[in-house]
């Protein structure tokens, strides 16, 4: 009888664990977070779903997750029309310098519109590797921009970008 119940126990501690492995990481947006960036920035969040909407975010990524619609036929918008920082692509996404290992990003069923772009530097002079007043910038990825990082798109539109109608910047 001992053993029995010794082997239930067993039984129901692996069925809690991996429903916590499959499911605990999935956020919800807006159910579990207001905004998507919030849920970005939860390292707990792995699997990021966003009910169909329009959000205005401008989102910066810098560690590896999955973001996607809830509903496939209904695409979640995010519209970074309008921007409150330096980051003015709808989408960022980078890995930290301090990191050794590339972020892996994946995004499924998303549109991104209204972009403008982020203002990236470049040095003329690279050799010195100081920022002497020889840098030229231009903004890139209206939609998304994309540093240093791995990422894969299934079945999104990024579309309408860039800093006016006749300069898209997709």
């Amino acid at each position: 009888m001992s053993y029995n119940i010794k082997r239930f126990t067993l039984t129901l501690i692996g069925i809690f664990s991996l429903q916590s492995l499959l499911f605990a990481n999935n956020c919800y947006v807006p159910d579990d977070y207001s905004t998507i960036q919030s849920a970005i920035d939860d390292e707990t969040c792995l699997v990021i779903i966003v009910a169909p909407g329009t959000y205005s975010e401008n989102l910066i990524i810098e560690r590896g997750l999955t973001l996607k619609s809830a509903d496939p036929a209904n695409k979640a918008i995010i519209d970074g029309s309008q921007p409150t920082g330096y980051n003015e692509s709808c989408v960022l996404i980078q890995t930290p310098r301090s990191s050794n290992q590339r972020v892996g990003v994946t995004i499924d069923d998303i549109e991104l519109t209204g972009g403008r772009g982020t203002e990236v530097f470049g040095d003329v002079n690279p050799a010195n590797g100081v920022f002497d007043g020889g840098e030229i910038s231009k903004n890139m990825g209206g939609g998304m921009l994309i540093i240093n990082a791995e990422v894969t798109a299934n079945r999104s539109v990024i579309r309408d970008n860039g800093i006016s109608s006749s300069n898209n910047n997709d």
